[in-house]
């Protein structure tokens, strides 16, 4: 599954991207998310995020888009920025480790990563969000390129094992997870 993360920011950012996605994002607290779709004008499913209120800033969100990518999604939300603080930017210096399984939880407390109380939780810019994406429980880490390997090792420490995409997909499809 490709996968890209951005963030959206600025005072205006509740409020404008309130009404660019199908689901409520001004009721958010901090460290809540949720699914969104963005949809053209006749209500056409154009493409899928889960957005997620960041914890130590009120105005900013992170977005995790499955199946399309942050350029992609700019250069249709970009053409609605017109007075508003708002900015787009791509978290291209990220990149995503998915713990899966009944122990994520305990594996990633292992490697010395905060849990979500709700769905978000931040460490020295590792996002840590819940995303079951098998059925059996899971989170997903965004993780800062510099990072990642020291934070790989820690988490096999814990007790992770690499299972690889296919892996992933067939128990996603398994759990009837879209």
């Amino acid at each position: 599954a490709h996968i890209e993360l951005g963030q959206l920011s600025g005072d205006d950012c509740r409020r404008w991207s309130n009404s660019m996605f199908t689901n409520n994002l001004r009721k958010l607290t901090a460290g809540q998310g949720n699914r969104n779709a963005l949809a053209d004008l006749k209500g056409r499913l154009i493409a899928v995020a889960d957005v997620y209120l960041a914890t130590a800033e009120p105005d900013r969100y992170v977005v995790v888009l499955e199946g399309s990518s942050f350029a992609w999604l700019f250069e249709r939300l970009d053409r609605y920025i017109i007075m508003d603080d708002v900015e787009l930017e791509p978290l291209a210096q990220h990149r995503v480790l998915s713990v899966q399984g009944p122990n994520a939880d305990a594996v990633v407390s292992a490697a010395g990563l905060p849990l979500p109380e709700q769905a978000l939780a931040e460490l020295d810019g590792v996002y840590v969000l819940r995303r079951d994406r098998t059925g059996l429980g899971g989170l997903d880490l965004l993780v800062p390129v510099e990072r990642l390997e020291a934070l790989w090792t820690a988490l096999r420490e814990a007790g992770a094992a690499a299972a690889g995409i296919e892996a992933l997909e067939v128990l996603r499809v398994q759990a009837g997870k879209p």
